[in-house]
């Protein structure tokens, strides 16, 4: 049985981190997420609190295209199965741990095969959404860091995570039956895979859904971004506010030692609290645009535990601009 209900910590060892470091066998994919270059990329780094198990994920927009996994024996490569399956170059046999050494020997082959389909992978899953979370994330500022993607809690068991994650949302779905806001359907669940986690330079914590308009279900953004914030202070309530610093400040210092974030200037409180953010994609119509407002209005009026959710249109460039509507 796991010591814990709830936990979000993806602090990884330094002997993971070392591969990426100047010297490091996987050094060049570092490069590749700093540099940017042409593509929306981004290197993230994973560990389970109930295994161990690390792995680091290079995307392209929305996609997976390689994640590199430590053993204690040696690495090993996976990936997205359209990416890794036939036809870029992916070695079947990079899934099987080998020693360091042998990688540098092979690093060169992976790099071809990275060259191959990351174009590839950025035309089919760099647009839409993937193209707004990359502007969001490139946004970064003295103000604001961008720490992780697609963030998920642990949980111990399925049983909890059901009941947390119901706890989570029927005060939210209580708000949205209560008013009247325009034609659809009010959502009946909403998920805990939170876009991005960001920190303000105040030590507030940012839990963002990123919105294409081509994804539909803007009134409801509001929602689904207070959503992530109840699941993050359910974690940071049950787990401590003194674990929880610990685990966001060693993030922020392991991603600022490669050069993936700024040295944005963050002091986190002695009690933190998540703020619920909607990036919104520039372009919708005021009409759709109201009734998101509307939903914002609305759940802000009532007491759910988190700060009042913020609504900000990015631009591609990456540009914020609060909606005050």
């Amino acid at each position: 049985m796991s010591d814990f209900e709830i936990r979000y910590d993806r602090r990884v060892s330094d002997d993971l981190l070392a591969h990426f470091r100047p010297k490091g066998v996987a050094a060049s994919l570092t490069r590749m997420v700093t540099k940017r270059a042409l593509y929306p990329l981004d290197l993230q780094f994973r560990r389970s609190p109930k295994s161990g198990a690390e792995h680091a994920t290079l995307y392209t927009g929305l996609t997976a295209v390689l994640n590199l996994h430590r053993t204690k024996d040696g690495l090993k490569l996976s990936g997205h199965q359209t990416w890794t399956g036939k036809g870029h170059g992916f070695d079947q046999d990079w899934r099987k741990t080998a020693p360091v050494d042998t990688w540098r020997e092979r690093w060169h082959d992976v790099e071809l095969y990275l060259e191959r389909v990351i174009p590839v992978a950025t035309k089919n899953h760099g647009v839409t959404e993937g193209a707004v979370q990359a502007a969001v994330s490139s946004g970064t500022s003295r103000k604001r860091v961008m720490l992780d993607r697609e963030v998920v809690p642990h949980f111990r068991d399925k049983k909890t995570k059901e009941r947390m994650l119901r706890d989570c949302r029927r005060p939210i779905l209580d708000v949205l039956h209560r008013h009247d806001f325009g034609p659809g359907k009010v959502p009946t669940n909403f998920g805990a895979e939170c876009d991005l986690l960001a920190l303000e330079a105040s030590g507030e914590v940012l839990a963002i859904e990123v919105k294409p308009l081509a994804g539909g279900g803007v009134p409801w953004v509001a929602a689904q971004a207070t959503m992530y914030a109840r699941v993050l202070q359910t974690w940071i309530d049950e787990d401590g506010h003194a674990l929880a610093r610990e685990v966001l400040g060693d993030t922020l210092r392991q991603r600022r030692e490669l050069g993936l974030c700024p040295k944005t200037d963050v002091t986190l409180p002695g009690r933190l609290s998540v703020r619920p953010v909607v990036a919104l994609q520039r372009g919708a119509t005021q009409k759709l645009k109201d009734r998101m407002l509307a939903v914002r209005d609305a759940l802000n009026a009532a007491d759910l535990g988190v700060p009042d959710v913020r609504v900000y249109e990015v631009s591609i460039t990456g540009d914020l601009k609060e909606l005050a509507g």
